[in-house]
């Protein structure tokens, strides 16, 4: 449960879970306690008040959406656990493996990312016929993605290779760097490619409901469930689709939306 992490932090987690067994009169630090550990870290410590029953079973329809998003997604992390037990700030969470070591980001895997983000919001439509406010940490950051890849990345050829930064935007007009069309520009594209990506996070919801109805009961019941959980009741992680299928997809996306003719491709036909 800690790939990723860096060697202090994990310093902190043992720290944390022998102060536990020691408040606990416990002569011995066991793996549960590592587990409780790990989660008071990273997430914060359990909530003294308990959530109704129709909250915990819209936290768990939320969270294993993200988690089935994830799961169906090669480019994603294998998921350690889910959890509905509320931590901190979260009435529930999906724990995913960290990085090991650098990777680059690309349009493909960005997108994956913001599927992964909008599969809570997804199942909460689909199963519950709804949709609530806890998606709105997951909107912020699928737009973030995305007005970073037109905004900072170069990833389309509609807004270009310049890179701004999208920050500046928070501070008033008079410090952003961009015109007010390349703005409008950006938040048009953005909204298409997140549009894009909900549509097919439904899509996977759609097609593995029976695997999201099995997921939400258990997880309901027990509050939490790892690796080994996920793993028996939706079988081994599909290799479709792609890193090499989505940037296909990307494509012709952004080129459907590809304005008129610019000057490069006019200095190109004078070439």
């Amino acid at each position: 449960l800690t790939p990723g992490l860096s060697p202090a932090t994990i310093a902190t987690i043992v720290n944390e879970a022998a102060l536990q067994c020691g408040i606990q009169g416990k002569q011995r630090v066991a793996r549960d306690d590592l587990l409780e550990a790990i989660d008071n870290t990273q997430l914060g410590k359990k909530h003294r008040q308990r959530a109704s029953a129709h909250a915990s079973h819209r936290t768990a329809v939320h969270e294993a959406g993200h988690a089935l998003a994830g799961w169906m997604l090669p480019q994603q992390k294998k998921v350690l656990k889910i959890s509905i037990t509320p931590r901190g700030n979260a009435m529930g969470y999906t724990q995913r493996a960290g990085a090991e070591f650098h990777e680059y980001q690309t349009n493909a895997t960005l997108f994956s990312d913001m599927m992964t983000l909008l599969g809570g919001r997804a199942a909460e439509e689909i199963v519950l016929g709804n949709v609530s406010a806890g998606a709105m940490d997951d909107l912020q950051r699928c737009t973030d993605i995305t007005v970073k890849q037109l905004l900072s990345f170069g990833m389309s050829p509609n807004t270009g290779l310049l890179a701004f930064s999208p920050e500046s935007n928070q501070q008033g007009r008079s410090f952003v760097k961009y015109s007010e069309g390349t703005q409008v520009q950006v938040e048009k594209e953005a909204m298409r490619l997140v549009e894009a990506a909900y549509e097919m996070t439904l899509d996977i919801i759609r097609k593995n409901r029976d695997k999201m109805d099995g997921l939400v009961a258990e997880l309901t019941e027990k509050k939490e469930l790892m690796f080994e959980d996920i793993e028996r009741l939706w079988g081994p992680r599909p290799s479709s689709p792609s890193t090499s299928e989505l940037s296909n997809f990307l494509d012709k996306l952004t080129s459907a939306t590809q304005p008129a003719p610019d000057q490069k491709e006019r200095a190109s036909s004078l070439a």
